[in-house]
């Protein structure tokens, strides 16, 4: 009777052993995740099933352009996947796009909002355009032409030393004397139409009917600041504004008036 008893227990102990926490939880556990795994894809397949795309912060490639860089694969109309696909893998290769982000407006809607590289201009190189930064550091590369950009020309640059993120291959005086133009105009809210240098030594700009030659890079701050004060009394008149000449000591500057 009491081997009978000892029997009955261990074969009870066997099955407690059996159901234990960690599997009764394991199962659970996992049921959920299958659950949860059908449910997305039923509502991928049906409440997110993309109908409508909306682009937003790009101004150089159309709205089609973006989606057909960022909707691909297989599952283009379904926006579930489109989303957690540009944060898991986001694409680095589409031209002026710094970086972008997908998000529902609704469930059927996506926005793509793009944050746009920066283009402070361009190098026109004859073959392609090398847009950079405000810190002289290039952007992109392309034979494109992106309207209000201003365009440098004059520097001859070869495009096998060209790589983006680095700096753009002139002198360092040369660039030194692109960029404190670029801010000098801005910052005097001067309009500034083109920048042309000529054989690394001298530089010369156009702002609106106004062409300013400038002579040297020696003093181009001081000349800018004159430029400014000048232009702003001529009154839409056209002509050249000479300033080659110019020092602290001569203070020699010309405007030769256009018939």
């Amino acid at each position: 009777m009491e081997r009978a008893r000892a029997r009955a227990d261990g074969r009870r102990k066997k099955r407690r052993r059996r159901t234990s926490p960690f599997a009764f939880y394991f199962f659970n556990i996992l049921l959920a995740a299958v659950i949860l795994v059908m449910l997305i894809i039923i509502l991928s397949a049906t409440v997110f099933c993309t109908r409508s795309y909306t682009v937003k912060g790009q101004k150089v490639l159309t709205g089609d352009e973006v989606k057909e860089y960022v909707i691909t694969g297989k599952y283009k109309s379904n926006g579930l996947y489109q989303v957690v696909k540009s944060i898991i893998k986001p694409r680095h290769d589409i031209p002026f796009v710094k970086s972008y982000t997908l998000s529902f407006a609704k469930p059927d809607e996506i926005v793509i909002k793009v944050k746009p590289k920066e283009l402070a201009g361009y190098i026109d190189t004859g073959k392609k355009n090398v847009y950079f930064d405000s810190d002289g550091n290039v952007t992109e590369v392309s034979k494109k032409v992106v309207d209000n950009v201003l365009p440098v020309s004059g520097l001859d640059i070869d495009l096998k030393k060209v790589s983006e993120g680095s700096p753009i291959p002139v002198t360092d005086e040369t660039k030194s004397t692109l960029l404190v133009m670029i801010k000098e105009f801005k910052k005097y809210g001067m309009q500034l139409d083109s920048i042309t240098f000529k054989n690394g030594r001298s530089v010369d700009a156009k702002s609106g009917q106004i062409d300013l030659s400038f002579g040297t890079y020696e003093y181009i701050n001081e000349k800018m600041m004159r430029a400014a004060k000048i232009i702003e009394k001529l009154n839409g008149k056209k002509g050249t504004l000479h300033m080659e000449n110019w020092t602290p000591d001569s203070r020699d500057i010309v405007f030769d008036a256009a018939e």
